[in-house]
């Protein structure tokens, strides 16, 4: 079935990110952040790590982001008071 969002039903990163978020998977570190998986597996995010964002997971190295880069940002944004959308800044 064909949802009217054109995702097929798929949830996209920023749909994962959130729902991370959402369920308090993300602890905001100095300098990143460390984000649970439902399986209890922890990918740690570095905002700068060698002049630019990193995460432990294959997604990230397959394509240089992932949801768990997006759900640390998310958090972080929501930690400053940040809207969502806003782009981050040091």
């Amino acid at each position: 079935m064909v949802h009217s969002n054109g995702s097929n039903g798929k949830q996209t990163t920023d749909d994962k990110a959130r729902a991370l978020v959402a369920a308090g998977r993300v602890r905001l570190t100095e300098g990143g952040a460390s984000v649970t998986n439902d399986k209890g597996h922890v990918y740690r995010v570095d905002f700068d790590l060698g002049g630019r964002a990193n995460c432990q997971c294959l997604g990230f190295q397959y394509s240089g982001w992932c949801k768990h880069l997006t759900a640390a940002y998310m958090a972080q944004s929501a930690a400053s008071g940040k809207p969502e959308d806003e782009p981050m800044t040091d």
